[in-house]
């Protein structure tokens, strides 16, 4: 359940039943709230999840979390290739970055709800500031990157991600085909935060940094490895 159109998706959601009672309570949550549903789809969760067991990403940062959706998704794939690979000396986190005090809190009680705390945390911080002061104390640190938080700042983000990435790692960035819709098509929208993400998918395109595609799963997931 997300804001951007697919008949696609939600059949492929319908089809496949990812979601569990607690990540619908969650859903649930977002919706009582009344504000947009701004939460990943599913099959976008999904496919994280598998791509996170199989590339063995065991240091992941998450920008944007909102109501913890995403984050729980994460965290519990984190949990199973902690569980799969039974490693004492092999260490896992999930660091969830929310610029809202309030929203901060309720991740981490879905989180919590989720007994995930031992494996997630959660920042309150902007992501702008958090990835600055990250940059400066543990660059190449990162096994993977999920970014979903305030579009305008994407290509900054990418800018950072290549600083924070190691080798190998992998990028993954929502919304890159749009917000409702495909608003990437439109070539002259005033929509700041379109061509932020209109720059993004440029400037990834063209990177020597980063080996990246589009993948047209829900609003659209940008998927790179760090050269």
């Amino acid at each position: 359940m997300s804001d951007f159109k697919s008949e696609i998706n939600n059949y492929i959601t319908s089809t496949f039943k990812f979601e569990d009672e607690l990540l619908k309570g969650v859903l649930e949550e977002q919706k009582n709230a009344g504000g947009p549903m701004m939460n990943i789809g599913a099959d976008q969760a999904k496919f994280i999840s598998l791509l996170i067991q199989t590339s063995k990403s065991r240091n992941i940062l998450e920008l944007g979390s909102y109501f913890g959706y995403s984050s729980i998704w994460i965290g519990r794939a984190l949990q199973d290739l902690k569980n799969l690979e039974a490693n004492d000396e092999l260490a896992y986190s999930l660091t969830c970055v929310e610029y809202s005090s309030k929203q901060a809190e309720i991740v981490k009680n879905n989180l919590d709800k989720a007994a995930l705390a031992k494996i997630a945390s959660v920042v309150n911080l902007d992501a702008k500031s958090y990835l600055a002061k990250l940059v400066e104390e543990k660059p190449l640190s990162l096994d993977m990157i999920f970014i979903d938080a305030d579009k305008v700042n994407y290509p900054h983000y990418l800018e950072q991600a290549a600083k924070l990435l190691k080798p190998g790692a992998i990028l993954l960035v929502d919304n890159v085909l749009g917000l409702h819709e495909y608003e990437v098509l439109e070539e002259n929208t005033e929509d700041k935060r379109i061509k932020a993400i209109q720059e993004f998918n440029s400037q990834l395109a063209n990177s020597d940094v980063f080996n990246g595609t589009i993948l047209t799963v829900h609003a659209g997931l940008a998927m790179a490895v760090k050269n």
